[in-house]
């Protein structure tokens, strides 16, 4: 039995006992078949996303991080450096200093350097996600004054805190 499933900007192509490709804006859902060693017929799903950036932005020798946010799956309100997905049709370094005004309000002009620190990204290969993780060290004009309230993390107290 297939099932054709379409819901606003979401949609798949086919749902049948034996594959399951649901595409939505944010991820993409895949159920397959897969043989094991044991020629046994497995249910697999995975999920792929859209590659992600994530940014370490460096100013007067401080971790920027944006405001704590509460993770329900957490039950805590955690510490994060910037990050998200990256842009599809921009360069990583672009997306890197879009996602770091949108989340520590600092405009790309005031971005002094923006440095890959892994240029092939790394995977993050799970049976939940599948995409890869590309870093960036942004280092901030030391000459402006921050006025927005921002979460700071100096480099000092993480070599002690957590080393």
């Amino acid at each position: 039995t297939a099932y054709e499933i379409t819901y606003g900007d979401w949609s798949s192509d086919v749902c049948s006992s034996d594959l399951c490709d649901l595409k939505t804006p944010w991820f993409r859902l895949i159920g397959e078949h897969l043989e094991n060693d044991r020629g046994e017929l497995l249910d697999y799903w995975r999920v792929e996303r859209s590659d992600s950036v994530i940014i370490l932005p460096l100013y007067r020798q401080t971790w920027l991080l944006p405001p704590t946010v509460h993770r329900p799956g957490a039950g805590v309100a955690t510490l994060d450096f910037p990050g998200g997905r990256a842009l599809t049709d921009r360069p990583l370094a672009e997306s890197a200093l879009v996602i770091l005004e949108r989340e520590v309000q600092i405009p790309p002009d005031r971005v002094q350097t923006c440095t890959a620190l892994n240029p092939g990204g790394w995977w993050i290969n799970s049976s939940f996600s599948n995409q890869k993780l590309y870093g960036f060290v942004a280092e901030i004009d030391e000459r402006i004054e921050l006025t927005q309230k921002r979460s700071v993390l100096s480099i000092q107290s993480m070599i002690v805190n957590y080393c």
